[in-house]
């Protein structure tokens, strides 16, 4: 079993403080394949995808290929979700990158 690990955060917050109000939480999910699974999958393993939206916006998320489950557990631990953008991990599960659509 093979296991993607998504993390997002975003580096550029377009607000009137500068940051989002996220900020300081963990966003963390965590999908599970066989190799078989893994093998049909776009090559996402260890990259960063960023989304920008029009106004000034900027999201980012870390896949991680983890090995164990108890790895990918600790990893996602203390998570309070994804804020909304599973989407994302959708469209680069999908597609290599994020597209909205």
């Amino acid at each position: 079993m093979k296991y993607l690990v998504f993390t997002l955060s975003m580096p550029h917050a377009a607000s009137w403080n500068g940051r989002w109000s996220g900020e300081g939480r963990k966003y963390v999910r965590a999908r599970s394949f066989t190799e078989e699974q893994f093998k049909k999958l776009p090559d996402i393993a260890n990259k960063d995808f960023g989304y920008r939206w029009d106004d000034g916006w900027v999201a980012c998320v870390r896949v991680e290929l983890v090995d164990s489950a108890k790895e990918k557990n600790k990893l996602v631990k203390g998570s309070v979700g994804f804020y909304g953008y599973d989407w994302m991990i959708k469209s680069i599960l999908q597609h290599g990158k994020i597209l909205r659509g």
